[in-house]
């Protein structure tokens, strides 16, 4: 599947703006007017009213030219993700002009963008409306796409850059050699796929508030996180957001069985973490049977024993029945879970590796061994050749002509441009006899020698 990716950065109000102040009575809880901001003097003949309308006045152009300076930062994500996806080689002339008219449209808008300071909040909010109009143009162009080049691989007319989900026939296990997950989840995730899924969920549960329907239509509706993705999306979040917490390096050093040991300074960027500490009580048991059926479908395919991850099971469930649902024993029964899929998978990718090599060297062995009797069978054909040759010409002196080759199990010899063969002496002969040559006196090296 062709997708677009564009992940949008965080912003933190606490940096740009200043702290809620008794001086500030109409301040937003998320939007504070700047610490430098003059404080108001009610002597200035001006009512409290006014000073509202002011207050509220400066707080949309703020709020604005956050959004503003928000929607930029994804319009250049945008860019990004819009010129990868015009570099995938599966495209054709036609679908890269339809990419390109997109890259288009993101440079005239950004331009507009960047002369956009002194104007209102009201133009700026038309601005940040026209960056959502065009990443949802530009998200129906690629599904448009990924249609076309899955139809046309359906059809054998070009090919997709997604992987197969088929097991190679050089594999012994059911196992992938690289990434150890097994070939029963089907179809591995693209990066694409990974980028695109991580960037919406990223954006949904980064900053202030949390946007539920966003979580509900990828996980809940359209089973977006699945067995087949689960691990693949935990670790690209990890790559793309994360702090490399969940490193091979990191992993084994991580203890989640302490249930009574609730610091989560080890984890705390990773996506089971920051995905959990953003649901509320009711979301959480909504949205965690979902990762824990997903985690233990992949640990079920992968081989990981039931006793390895039982404890974490039990403890989810236990909490999740619980009425103050107790929120890092969650999180760390489900990165217990996915350490062991993790580990297995790790065990599962060198035990597939080392079987193809065991399975190289065997064949390699047959494909000498196959070798050495052919060359066996050769010598001996060769030595039977030169015994027959003197027992019917009576002539324990005779030697074979240099001339004479044997190729592909049958002797062979050139006689006067003319490729003359038999499977052993006697056939030769023949054949040589029924094209009117005299076979002694090109099958033997003395009477060639003679001739000469």
């Amino acid at each position: 599947m062709l997708n677009i990716n564009y992940p949008l950065t965080s912003f933190d109000y606490n940096s740009f703006y200043g702290p809620i102040t008794p001086t500030n009575p109409y301040v937003n809880p998320y939007v504070q007017f700047p610490i430098s901001m003059p404080l108001f003097q009610f002597n200035s003949g001006l009512s409290g009213n006014d000073y509202h309308n002011m207050g509220y006045q400066w707080m949309q152009n703020a709020t604005a030219t956050q959004a503003l300076s928000n929607a930029a930062q994804t319009l250049t994500a945008l860019e990004a993700g819009v010129t990868e996806a015009k570099e995938n080689e599966s495209l054709n002339k036609e679908q890269k002009e339809k990419l390109q008219e997109i890259l288009n449209k993101i440079e005239t808008l950004k331009k507009e963008i960047a002369s956009a300071s002194d104007k209102s909040a009201a133009e700026k909010n038309a601005l940040v409306s026209k960056v959502t109009k065009l990443q949802k143009e530009a998200a129906e162009v690629a599904n448009q796409i990924s249609e076309e080049i899955q139809k046309a691989a359906a059809d054998g007319d070009g090919s997709s850059d997604t992987l197969t989900g088929e097991k190679p026939d050089e594999n012994v296990t059911n196992f992938d050699a690289t990434t150890g997950r097994s070939y029963d989840l089907g179809e591995a995730p693209t990066k694409e796929a990974l980028r695109d899924l991580n960037s919406r969920l990223f954006n949904a549960i980064d900053g202030p508030g949390t946007e539920y329907d966003v979580l509900k239509s990828a996980i809940i509706s359209n089973k977006e996180l699945n067995a087949g993705n689960i691990i693949e999306v935990i670790d690209r979040f990890e790559k793309d957001y994360g702090k490399g917490q969940l490193s091979a390096e990191n992993l084994n050093k991580l203890d989640f069985t302490d249930f009574d040991d609730t610091d989560n300074d080890a984890w705390d960027q990773t996506f089971i973490n920051r995905f959990i500490e953003d649901l509320g009580h009711y979301e959480k048991k909504e949205f965690v049977p979902v990762l824990l059926n997903a985690l233990m479908t992949r640990a079920e395919a992968a081989g990981v024993p039931d006793e390895k991850i039982q404890t974490y099971v039990s403890k989810i469930n236990n909490e999740l029945g619980d009425c103050c649902i107790g929120e890092k024993e969650i999180v760390k029964g489900l990165l217990g879970i996915y350490k062991e899929i993790k580990l297995q998978e790790i065990e599962n990718a060198k035990k597939e590796t080392k079987a193809q090599e065991d399975k190289k060297a065997e064949k390699t062995k047959e494909t000498e061994d196959e070798k050495l009797e052919a060359e066996k069978a050769e010598t001996e054909a060769i030595k039977t050749f030169l015994i027959d040759m003197r027992e019917i010409w009576k002539d324990d002196e005779l030697e074979t002509s240099d001339k004479v080759k044997y190729k592909d199990g049958k002797f062979v010899i050139r006689i006067e441009g003319r490729d003359y063969t038999g499977k052993d002496f006697n056939e030769l002969c023949d054949n040589i006899t029924k094209a009117g040559y005299d076979p002694k006196k090109y099958l033997t090296r003395q009477q060639l020698d003679q001739a000469a």
